[in-house]
């Protein structure tokens, strides 16, 4: 099929154009279907943006087959390189949503859940609908199924805990590790800085923490070890 300007409206009579509209459609329900998901737990990439992805990425495949050379020498589209372009820019598009703060790094699944979708939306392009919507119900099983699940998995999570003293406060880094260990967690002290100018100490631990167990406060640790200036937990 090569590509010709149709005058009026009569591409919309031809009999090849409904079945193109129509993978359109069904990339954008099921993307919109995955940014319901998401943007019911308030993350970055939510309904416009996951429809938007789809959209575009079914968009391109439908280029992809239709670009066919022509008796005029038009071009070719190999559809294996559309598909990896895609996938690799949607990638860098990823990539914005993807917070990192200390040494909690939040937005990976919503990553995730973009590339999926232009996945779902490349098989859309192509026409392999089967595969799109079980790979679909299958993104949102692991989204919403597993994201109740995951919480009560027994993990490890490594915290990081910055404590201010004066200089001259020489039993309060025994004290904080007496008070952490009394938490079933074993402090590592990995930096410690001294500020002449300021009378402080800045000690900055990191604690493997599992997750049925909880830090103490910052207040309870204060009550602990009296002098601190301030307490910062990440």
């Amino acid at each position: 099929m090569t590509f010709e300007i149709l005058s009026s409206m009569d591409w919309l009579v031809e009999p090849n154009v409904w079945p193109h509209l129509g993978r359109l459609g069904v990339a954008a329900i099921l993307g919109g279907l995955i940014g319901l998901e998401r943007e019911h737990h308030g993350r970055g990439a939510g309904l416009r943006t996951q429809i938007l992805v789809s959209l575009g990425a079914a968009l391109a495949a439908l280029v992809s087959l239709l670009a066919v050379p022509s008796q005029s020498g038009g071009p070719q589209v190999d559809a294996g390189r559309m598909a990896y372009g895609i996938m690799a820019g949607v990638g860098f598009l990823g990539g914005g949503v993807i917070i990192h703060s200390g040494m909690t790094v939040r937005g990976l699944t919503t990553a995730a859940s973009l590339w999926c979708t232009a996945a779902v939306g490349l098989a859309c392009g192509f026409g392999i609908f089967v595969p799109a919507i079980a790979c679909t119900l299958i993104v949102l099983a692991t989204l919403i199924i597993l994201g109740k699940l995951e919480p009560r998995i027994p993990t490890k999570r490594t915290r990081r805990i910055t404590i201010v003293l004066p200089i001259d406060n020489g039993a309060g880094a025994q004290a904080i590790e007496a008070a952490l260990s009394g938490c079933d967690v074993r402090p590592n002290l990995h930096a410690s800085k001294l500020d002449y100018q300021n009378d402080t100490q800045t000690l900055r631990y990191s604690v493997s923490i599992h997750s049925k167990l909880a830090l103490p406060s910052p207040c309870k640790l204060a009550e602990d070890v009296p002098g601190i200036r301030s307490i910062e937990i990440e």
